[in-house]
């Protein structure tokens, strides 16, 4: 009985974890730099809690080589304690030279 408990309590964490690539071209560029965001949200997902800064205020030009979305394990344990009321995720800019 209490490993089932501890097994149904647990699971969310090891699941939970998920990248997305946006990317502009193949290949990426030589020698870009990068920036994380991080983004949380409340009320399931569906409110920012801050709004996400325009590329322009993050890359050179405005212009960006590709952005990756992510969420690690401590997020989905904050998404999970929270009963996913709080949600938050990160996001790396990599900027085109």
């Amino acid at each position: 009985m209490l490993k089932s408990i501890l097994l149904i309590l647990t699971t969310p964490l090891f699941i939970s974890c998920a990248n997305l690539k946006v990317t502009r071209n193949d290949a990426p560029t030589a020698g870009t730099e990068s920036q994380e965001i991080k983004m949380s949200y409340i009320a399931w997902g569906f409110a920012p809690i801050q709004k996400v800064p325009p590329a322009s205020s993050l890359c050179a030009k405005g212009r960006f080589e590709s952005v990756i979305f992510s969420r690690t394990t401590a997020d989905a344990a904050l998404t999970w304690l929270t009963l996913g009321f709080y949600v938050p995720h990160r996001a790396t800019v990599i900027c085109a030279k």
